[in-house]
């Protein structure tokens, strides 16, 4: 289960063209030399700026309807939901693939990356300083579940959301493990009932152990104030609690969804309210954004697919081929929350819509879980498309496009998303991405040609 944190650095690029679609030319053209009027240079053009920076700060509530086609006996339920937050700032002078924005459909682009060995030319990712995330009001909050205490960079080259205030140290308890499922008991210790969907990284045990240290595990309940159900947890004790002494624990928000995060009538929702949520990285002079960002974003309510029109499908059932006469611009699938079993929550912001995003790659997915992507492949697909209002349609051609490296494995992310228009840099031109909403994500297996 570890490896869901991989749905989170490519999980909301969509953004991007929804956020084009409405705003058009930012104003950052041409600016005048500030020269003396005797100056030979008096009335030059400046140099355009070149941005070299672009971020997306996007926060999100997901379910996967990715099915377990084997769960194991007694184990949780496959029933992946929670919070998953995308912090990236990227280094956009450096990497990049082939960019096919010329698909005749609005709002919709395909980049190809080459792939040698599994190494993909992706831009790299860039510490711009922390990131706040707070309530507007506490009145009336967004935010319902727990709030990190900062997002930083980490040394893994990505950002995290540490919780702070629920960490600890140096503890004593029992941990029991089987069937990939682990139960901690603190005696001393209280843990508030809010960490599930959270992951716990550990510190301090010992032995056989030993393997759970460093590791990001999800936290799928807190069955009582002293105890966590961790999911995906290796080994087994045989039933019996073992005793451990001189553990540290700290969590970790948004890192992605957890098992049992999306049961029927026990779904996490950190956002959970009606509120506003705020945003904000300080300014400096050196992280690429000197001006500061401070954005603040409606996260909105419950979102549902409708599945009962023509060509509607969850995203784990996205199409595996399309016929070579299939006209280019009849729609291939539609992502819909108006009419039939959809629900479109709460709108309020500037830019309202459906963002769909989402990755395909041709390698091999027979070690893998059916929510992992492959990552030994030679070819590597990255897809968006976004549109305003309650519905976004992806056409014949640009889903060729996707499947012409042809993939062993579609990951789709379809959201229901707010977003303020984006902040750019008046300085360096450098731009934000600032996205809340809830949503979906599938994986879809393609059957070999």
């Amino acid at each position: 289960m570890r490896t869901l944190t991989r749905l989170t650095p490519y999980l909301l690029a969509a953004g991007a063209t929804l956020l084009a679609a409405a705003c058009g030319d930012d104003g950052g053209g041409n600016t005048k030399a500030d020269a003396a009027p005797s100056s030979p240079d008096a009335n030059v053009d400046a140099a355009p700026v070149t941005p070299t920076r672009t971020g997306t700060v996007a926060l999100t509530n997901v379910e996967v309807t990715t099915p377990n086609p084997d769960p194991s006996p007694g184990a949780l339920p496959f029933l992946l939901g929670g919070p998953a937050f995308s912090i990236s700032f990227e280094d956009i002078t450096k990497g990049g693939g082939t960019v096919k924005i010329d698909t005749g459909t609005p709002g919709c682009s395909v980049e190809v990356f080459d792939c040698p060995a599994g190494k993909c030319p992706f831009h790299d990712e860039v510490d711009v300083g922390p990131v706040t995330i707070t309530n507007v009001s506490d009145a009336t909050p967004g935010i319902a579940g727990l709030k990190p205490e900062g997002c930083g960079f980490g040394a893994d080259s990505h950002y995290h959301c540490p919780l702070a205030a629920s960490a600890a140290a140096d503890q004593t308890g029992t941990i029991t493990i089987g069937n990939n499922v682990a139960a901690l008991t603190i005696p001393a210790h209280t843990f508030d009932a809010k960490l599930r969907g959270t992951w716990l990284v550990a510190s301090g045990f010992k032995d056989a152990l030993a393997g759970l240290n460093g590791k990001a595990i999800p936290v799928a309940a807190v069955p009582g104030d002293h105890t966590l159900t961790l999911a995906g947890v290796p080994g087994t004790t045989g039933g019996n609690a073992v005793p451990v002494d001189g553990i540290g624990l700290s969590f970790i928000q948004g890192a992605g969804p957890v098992p049992n995060g999306a049961a029927p009538g026990a779904k996490i929702d950190w956002f959970g309210g009606t509120g506003q949520v705020e945003i904000k990285i300080a300014g400096s002079a050196t992280n690429g954004y000197p001006g500061g960002i401070d954005q603040k974003i409606l996260p909105g309510g419950a979102f549902n697919l409708n599945t009962t029109c023509d060509k509607c499908v969850l995203p784990h059932k996205m199409p595996t081929s399309i016929a070579d006469n299939a006209p280019a611009k009849d729609k291939a699938v539609v992502f819909t929350c108006k009419d039939g079993n959809g629900t479109c929550g709460q709108a309020g912001m500037p830019l309202d819509g459906i963002a769909v995003s989402g990755t395909a790659s041709n390698g091999s997915t027979a070690t893998l879980k059916p929510f992992e992507m492959p990552k030994d492949g030679t070819k590597f697909v990255s897809f968006s498309c976004s549109a305003i209002g309650p519905e976004l349609d992806i056409s014949n051609e640009v889903w060729k496009e996707v499947l012409a490296i042809k993939p062993t494995r579609i990951e789709t992310r379809v959201f229901k998303i707010g977003a303020p228009f984006p902040p750019v840099d008046a300085t360096t031109k450098n731009s934000v991405r600032v996205l809340a909403g809830h949503g979906y994500v599938g994986h879809t297996d393609v059957p070999p040609p």
